[in-house]
Parts: C-alpha cells; structure tokens; sequence
C-alpha cells in the first residue's frame, strides 16, 4: 500500500500543478514558461541541498552529474517535456491540454513491459488479471479522453488557424515526457537493475533543474532582455507550479521505484483532477463524454488499488 500511497500523493500534487500552470500562464507574455522553469529550478534547487545527507553513494554533487551524463540528457527530456506543456497553455483550456499529454503514460508502461520482458526480469505472471484490467481501462479512457479533445480543440482551432500550433506542444510533451517515464522506470526499478537510488536520482534531477532554471533566468535577462524578478507576490502562482511539480516528483521517484510498470499509466491519470479542478477553480466545463472517460480512469484505479490488498 505504500506504493499506492505515493502514487495518490504525486497524482494531488501534479494536478494542482496544472492548474497552477495555467493560473500563472499569460497568453500575451511570450516568456511565461521560462519564467516558470526559473522557479522550477529555484525549488529544486533547494530540494537538492535537503537531500544532500540522504544520498545513497555519498558522491559529491559535481562528481554524481558527471558519472550520469546519459541520465542527464534523458532528464532535460523532461525538462523540454515541461517547457512545451507549459507553453502550450497559453492556447489551450488545460482541462484539455491535460488528457492530450498524459497519453505518455501508457506509451512508457507498454514500452517498459517490452523491454523488462526482453531482459528477463519480469513475466506476464508477476501481474494479476486485476492490474492488467485496470491498466486496460486507464490505458483506453487516457487515449479516448485525449482523441475526443483533440477532435474538439482542432475544429475549434481550424476555424481560428490555429491548429497545428495547438496540436504541436501536447505531440510534443507526450513524446519527450514518455522518453523520460521509460528512463525513470529502467534507473530506478530492481526490474531495470536499480542503477539510482531514489535519493540520488532526485538530487540528479534536482541539480538538473536548478541548472535549467538558471539558463532559463540568464536567457530571458541577456537574450530577450528582460528583467525578470521572481521574487514578487505576481509570482505565486509560478512558486505554486514549481512547488507542487517539484513534490509530485519526490513521490513519482518512490513509485516508480516499487512498480515502474504500473506507475506510468496510473500516475497520468492525475488528469482526472485537473479536469476536474479545472472546471471548480478555472471555470472550465466538461462534457459528458468526457465523464465517460473519466469514469473508465477511476474504474481502472480502484481495480489496481484493490489488486494492492492484502490476499488478492
């Protein structure tokens, strides 16, 4: 039940997380997503400082970035993953943007059951009937979800010329995020030989981030020639994005840790909430087809969550 419990924690903290994202998103400032990776990497950076006497390998920071140079590429997959998503806001309700990229989910599980089924070092019997069902029935409502909005957002967006713009960020976010889910589930999981603790892959990221954040601040005050200062009462929804962003990560690292297989499609289901706090705090509507997708994701999350007792 543990990993149940993180699971829950990090789908709260990244659907706040949406919705702050598009609370601190103006559509007429075209440098609100840098901003938001500047708080992203204020944050992490003090994650990383917290964690530094939990490392498992007690390497030095600079000396744990340098051995791991491929987990960083694939981390800044996540960091471009978070740069397209929130600048995709700027056009898009996110009680549509959500669903449309959280199909990565089940991209990452399926390619994670390949590979771990290539290596060896899982069966189809290490599931029960209820986890595939349940996956199942995440898996179809994600991508029904994300096809009925984007029939909707490219009508709409056709009429405004406007729709390969729309389209292209969540495309975008889902194929880097899901590069980066996959990653996440070969580092951390016994299945995929436990490279990183969970400690240690949190301050890789940390460290990643924060360097980001920096580049993000240097870029928007040298480049576009913006003084930029993060530190005013305007900018709490950026701390609240990055805040909330930064804690589902923590959560999602444990997870992943425990069952990478399942985590991915469950975890995105977060969208579940954002939908709907979207719709209690933006005033965003939703249709009844998209209660029918939303059922079909609680269905398959109490089926996996039943699996979890235990005797079943």
């Amino acid at each position: 039940m543990i990993w149940l419990t993180n699971i829950l924690l990090c789908i709260t903290a990244w659907a706040a997380c949406d919705l702050f994202y598009k609370a601190g998103t103006n559509i007429k400032d075209k440098n609100s997503h840098l901003k938001f990776l500047v708080w992203i990497g204020i944050i992490n950076g003090i994650k990383v400082f917290c964690l530094l006497p939990l490392s498992e390998s007690g390497l030095p920071l600079a000396r744990l970035i340098s051995e791991n140079e491929d987990h960083v590429l694939l981390i800044l997959c996540y960091a471009a993953a978070l740069a397209f998503g929130i600048f995709g806001t700027r056009y898009m309700e996110i009680s549509v943007m959500s669903p449309l990229e959280n199909v990565d989910g089940a991209i990452a599980s399926l390619a994670l059951v390949v590979i771990f089924l290539i290596r060896g070092t899982v069966s189809i019997s290490d599931y029960s009937l209820l986890d595939l069902t349940g996956v199942i029935f995440v898996i179809i409502g994600i991508v029904y979800c994300g096809r009925i909005e984007q029939n909707r957002e490219g009508s709409a967006s056709a009429k405004h010329n406007l729709r390969a713009k729309v389209l292209f960020f969540p495309l975008v976010y889902t194929l880097f995020d899901a590069a980066a889910m996959i990653f996440d589930g070969i580092v951390l999981s016994e299945e995929g030989g436990a490279v990183l603790g969970e400690f240690d892959y949190l301050m890789l990221t940390g460290a990643v981030f924060f360097i980001v954040g920096i580049f993000s601040y240097l870029y928007l005050r040298y480049i576009k020639k913006e003084k930029y200062n993060p530190f005013q009462k305007s900018e709490l929804p950026r701390l609240g994005g990055a805040a909330t962003e930064t804690v589902g990560n923590i959560f999602y690292a444990f997870a992943v840790s425990q069952n990478p297989v399942l985590t991915a499609p469950i975890v995105t289901s977060y969208c579940i909430l954002t939908v709907f706090g979207a719709r209690i705090f933006l005033k965003e509507k939703l249709n009844h087809k998209q209660y029918f997708c939303v059922a079909f994701l609680i269905i398959g999350i109490v089926l996996i969550a039943v699996s979890e007792l235990p005797g079943i």
